[in-house]
């Protein structure tokens, strides 16, 4: 777990150096979930501030970052 946090942040640290703003919600929520509470939940809020002020792009992350409903169950 701990090669897999600390390969997730490198891959962040890249797409922030070099400009690569769309890869960086997908980069936090993949961090997310390889952090533990309340780190994730935090990171999990970032990459959905970005993937709002990107107009929802890159699609596909849409449903990674669906808040579930209250009582939902989670793998």
């Amino acid at each position: 777990m701990t090669e897999a946090r600390h390969g997730f942040a490198e891959s962040l640290r890249i797409r922030e150096e070099l400009g690569y703003l769309v890869g960086t919600a997908p980069a936090l929520a993949s961090l997310a979930d390889a952090e533990a509470e309340p780190e994730a939940s935090r990171l999990r809020e970032e990459a959905r501030r970005l993937f709002r002020l990107l107009g929802g792009v890159p699609t596909w992350l849409a449903r990674q970052l669906a808040v579930p409903a209250p009582g939902a169950a989670t793998a």
